[in-house]
């Protein structure tokens, strides 16, 4: 089995987004050039070897948990895969 990259997770987070009618950027600049996040985006965060897709709740970048937790770069693909399916059968 071929290893999952980050070009791959990018590629589904977009695809995510897009299904979900979420913005596909994280960030912003605003008015007066300050930077605000874009509540709705989804993407994966990377700590200690871990991954974990996560959704940003607020302007300010506040992001909650989607999913089980962390797991390896196949673990995050798959879930995106699972929503994407299940929004596909449910004519989303």
């Amino acid at each position: 089995m071929e290893r999952t990259t980050t070009k791959q997770l990018e590629l589904m987070t977009f695809r995510l987004n897009r299904a979900t009618r979420n913005p596909v950027e994280a960030w912003t600049t605003g008015h007066g050039g300050k930077r605000v996040s874009n509540a709705g985006h989804y993407y994966v965060e990377n700590a200690n070897g871990g991954h974990r897709l996560v959704q940003i709740v607020d302007g300010s970048g506040t992001e909650r948990n989607i999913g089980s937790g962390r797991g390896s770069k196949s673990d995050i693909w798959e879930q995106i895969n699972v929503i994407l399916n299940v929004m596909k059968g449910l004519g989303e």
